[in-house]
């Protein structure tokens, strides 16, 4: 009787509900395509601050302490060449990066040119984008889209490689005009695309040559009478290729053996689609999936280029798996052509609005479809990503096909997602506490970045604009607008040793009159330490890893400096490990001796800053720290250290790692 009772009870809530209209979409949703101008504008601002927070300026870091390496090069610092990552050759060889951003350093310095080249691509970037969007969706739309495009940059496995990148790179100069490119190509202005597409071959080839294939096949859509010319030229090609490779097979058909293969794949895993992650698979799989639904809910030259585009991809994945994963050939492995998904990341990103405003009313698998896809963008590390991608991608396309559910039900799934955004976000908030409780950091730029970049924290905050904005425009846009001026002044989100390090790089080399400028040293993972510091070749770093894959002297020099240095960086990760436990680790003198002795091929110098049992270091150094204000650093020449250390020596050490 209870259970009637109750269920009478809410069948009769529900019918009032019903009747009063509270169950219906608002109108601003209803109306979203058909924004009222100082709405969308509202929205644009928004999406633009949120980029803004979701991409800051960090510094020179990231792929970015590579170019400022060979930049280095170009302005004299010669001594650099025999590190590791540069004395066997690098990728500068394929790009003029170096020789136009080395004029910039010149005129406005390194910290300058670094800072401004980005917030200046950044611009030409987000035009881009959103112009490109404009070709397939309104504004609000597109919008959105960016916001999507900042939320969720990353593509490709291990959070490596992203679009939209705000560090100092060849990608960072060529991505946003190769957008443009697109862009060009889309709107029939075919001769300004070639020009901007020949500079971004010269910036940076392996992002223009997917890019060459959609100009391409759109100058052949668009010009019936070039197609029979542009098969001739492109069988010429073909045939110019078959007998380059013939008579130079060792650039085409050169395989990486068991050694060098080994250990790229330990390193530098990337590159072969047999070492990805779920995420990285998880991100193909959604880049693919929504190109090809949006493609169906287009018509005419939009929705062959957008196939066309899915088509690129998944082809160029696939050589990549066949010629590099395989057959493990080098050439194909160096040109990773499964970064075809830059250009294919970015639009599904940028479209994957459109498509659920496409497919609002198919019934309930949009609703479902939508919020799999979200949660597997809000948490991209769980192994349970790819089965939440592929099940939303088949909610969409199989939301027509299903009968729509009823409201009450529809309903039902959409407070279900209302619940699920709010859990994320309360778990996002509390996740942030905790890392800012750990780090001890509650500045504002800290908290803002990691605050807003989360998937439903940017739903619910965009919603709610986008409600204010339509009922009020004004006050719309002046919130928007005080949400620009707030993420400009975090934007720049360098920690003082980011700072500090770009400072340094203007000023003459620490230690220059302790160290000699060819002695290798031997300092830290971070190659910006040795390199912008103090001009001198590292003897090894993890960042070396990235240089494997183009030379194998270049692996083979990275093992066996590996192998010299495997005893003390073992040292130095196991003080690591118990630093946080005990008041202080000390290092074994002996295991420095021994990599230091005449013969052994070790450095010429060794920084660190965790004390060697009973060796006092040559001189002691204070640079400032990532977060702690200043940090010691003891600085020991390997000479000095075999002097004082000879190998007949019979003193007892302590057992590695020793601590105090």
């Amino acid at each position: 009787m209870a259970g009637n009772s109750l269920l009478r009870a809410g069948q009769g809530a529900y019918a009032r509900i019903k009747m009063r209209g509270w169950l219906n979409l608002p109108v601003w949703l209803e109306e979203f395509e058909h924004f009222k101008p100082q709405a969308s504008l509202a929205l644009l601002i928004a999406s633009i601050a949120y980029w803004m927070i979701c991409r800051p300026y960090d510094g020179i870091r990231h792929d970015g302490m590579f170019y400022t390496g060979q930049t280095m090069l170009h302005l004299g610092q010669e001594n650099l060449r025999s590190d590791i990552f540069f004395s066997h050759g690098s990728q500068d060889q394929y790009s003029i990066f170096s020789s136009i951003y080395s004029v910039l350093v010149r005129i406005f310095g390194w910290s300058l040119a670094s800072i401004t080249s980005v917030a200046v691509m950044q611009v030409v970037f987000v035009s881009g984008v959103i112009f490109l969007l404009l070709e397939f969706a309104p504004l609000p739309l597109a919008a959105l889209g960016l916001v999507m495009c900042g939320l969720h940059p990353y593509y490709g496995p291990f959070e490596i490689f992203s679009i939209g990148e705000p560090f100092t790179t060849a990608r960072m100069f060529a991505e946003p005009v190769l957008i443009w490119t697109v862009w060009a190509a889309l709107t029939h202005r075919l001769r300004l695309a070639i020009v901007l597409l020949a500079g971004c071959a010269a910036m940076h080839p392996l992002l223009a040559a997917p890019i060459v294939i959609l100009v391409a096949a759109l100058a052949y859509m668009d010009h019936p009478a070039w197609r029979k010319g542009m098969l001739i030229g492109l069988a010429g090609l073909c045939v110019l290729v078959i007998a380059f490779a013939a008579v130079r097979p060792e650039l085409f058909f050169t395989r990486y053996d068991d050694i060098w293969w080994d250990e790229i794949f330990e390193h530098t895993r990337q590159v072969s689609t047999t070492g990805w992650d779920f995420e990285g698979f998880s991100i193909l799989i959604f880049d693919v999936g929504t190109l090809v639904l949006v493609a169906r809910e287009l018509e005419g030259r939009a929705a062959q280029f957008i196939a066309l585009v899915a088509l690129t991809v998944t082809g160029c994945f696939f050589v990549s798996c066949w010629t590099g994963s395989i057959l493990r050939w080098q050439l194909f492995t160096e040109a990773q052509l499964w970064r075809a998904e830059d250009m294919g990341h970015l639009l599904a990103l940028g479209l994957f609005p459109l498509l659920i405003w496409k497919k609002r009313r198919d019934g309930l698998l949009t609703l479902l479809g939508a919020l799999f896809i979200l949660i597997a963008m809000e948490f991209p590390r769980s192994q349970s990503v790819i089965p939440a991608v592929l099940g939303g991608l088949a909610c969409l396309a199989l939301s027509r096909r299903i009968p729509k559910a009823t409201a009450s039900f529809r309903w039902m799934i959409i407070a279900a997602g209302v619940f699920v955004m709010l859990a994320g976000t309360f778990n996002h908030f509390d996740q942030v506490a905790f890392d800012i409780r750990q780090a001890g950091d509650f500045g504002l730029k800290y908290y803002a970045h990691r605050e807003f970049d989360s998937v439903f924290v940017a739903i619910l905050s965009l919603l709610g604009l986008i409600a204010v904005a339509w009922a009020w425009p004004r006050i719309g846009l002046a919130f928007a607008m005080m949400m620009l001026i707030g993420a400009m002044s975090v934007w720049d989100h360098r920690i003082p040793f980011e700072m500090y390090l770009e400072a340094a790089m203007s000023e003459p080399p620490a230690l220059d009159k302790l160290i000699p400028p060819t002695a290798s040293v031997l300092w830290s993972d971070d190659l910006r330490l040795p390199w912008f510091i103090l001009r001198r070749p590292s003897y090894l770093s993890r960042n070396q890893s990235a240089g494997l894959v183009f030379n194998r002297d270049t692996a083979m020099e990275f093992i066996e400096h590996s192998k010299v240095a495997e005893q003390f960086q073992s040292e130095i990760a196991s003080c690591k490990e118990v630093n946080g436990m005990l008041d202080s680790c000390t290092l074994d003198a002996t295991v420095m001796r021994d990599m230091c002795l005449p013969g052994a091929g070790g450095p010429g110098f060794v920084i660190t800053d965790y004390p060697v049992s009973n060796l006092a270091p040559d001189f002691r150094w204070i640079i400032p720290g990532v977060r702690t204000g200043h940090q010691e650093w003891g600085v020991y020449s390997c000479a000095s250290v075999v002097k004082r250390l000879p190998p007949e020596a019979n003193e007892v050490h302590p057992v590695s790692p020793s601590h105090g």
